[in-house]
């Protein structure tokens, strides 16, 4: 290198620090492709079944809330309309168990657990229904307190 013009020692550092610049490069671009996909699954499967678990317990506390409105309205109308609301949500939980079941990537168990007390629930359900139709709010009541609530907490903590 001794015997190298000036002009072409600047080149050949300047060529070697190009080169290490374009390693980076293709580093760093591989590095951020990485981190995207691993963002992209995380939103994609685990913040997935997050959202769902998530939506599970909102579902669980409109069925509480119908529940409640239809044990305490004097209205037949609008007993059948939050009973109807009830069962819409109550279907609305069991797909939101099946389409968990489909791609949980935890423990299965806790899904199971709550499908188990969800099948549990529908006798203390049509219990409550007959008390709520027949406008007996304190049957109704007292099945809603003693039983549902229980079971839904039962529920929401699987």
């Amino acid at each position: 290198m001794k015997n190298l013009k000036v002009s072409k020692k600047l080149m050949i550092a300047f060529g070697i620090v190009n080169v290490l610049f374009i390693i980076v490069v293709v580093f760093s671009a591989t590095a951020f492709l990485t981190v995207k996909g691993l963002v992209d699954d995380f939103y994609t499967e685990t913040f997935a079944d997050v959202q769902t678990a998530d939506d599970l317990e909102n579902t669980m506390n409109e069925i509480a809330k119908n529940m409640l409105h239809a044990s305490s309205t004097p209205d037949s109308a609008e007993t059948d309309e939050r009973l109807k609301l009830a069962d819409e949500a109550l279907a609305n939980m069991e797909s939101l168990i099946v389409d968990l079941k489909s791609h949980y990537a935890g423990d299965m168990a806790d899904v199971t657990a709550i499908e188990s007390s969800l099948a549990e629930m529908h006798t203390t359900l049509e219990h409550f229904k007959t008390a709520a139709i027949a406008h007996d709010s304190a049957a109704s009541f007292d099945v809603y307190k003693n039983e549902l609530l229980p079971e839904l907490a039962t529920i929401s903590t699987a």
